[in-house]
């Protein structure tokens, strides 16, 4: 099913799969609640106000690491016209 999107898409589309994380949870992520050392991504805003720790396993790791990350770009999965959320 991944593999049917579009290049751009797949890494959202693994993330969501991997750790059931909300469409705007995902397209507003910044690479500061990503720690890949230790296998997490920190949301301090969630649905229900409360903040949580999501598990990276490893198949979004290596999606993760090797995603391009854009110079003073914040943004996990930016609009690369605007290099701001699509949400």
């Amino acid at each position: 099913m991944v593999d049917a999107c579009d290049l751009y898409f797949r890494p959202i589309i693994v993330m969501a799969l991997t750790t059931g994380m909300l469409k705007r949870e995902i397209l507003k992520l910044r690479w500061d609640q990503v720690d890949l050392d230790h296998g997490f991504i920190f949301l301090k805003d969630s649905k229900n106000g409360e903040s949580r720790e999501i598990p990276v396993v490893p198949k979004l790791k290596k999606v993760l690491e090797q995603l391009q990350r854009h110079k003073d770009c914040p943004y996990v999965f930016p609009n690369t016209d605007t290099m701001m959320p699509y949400w």
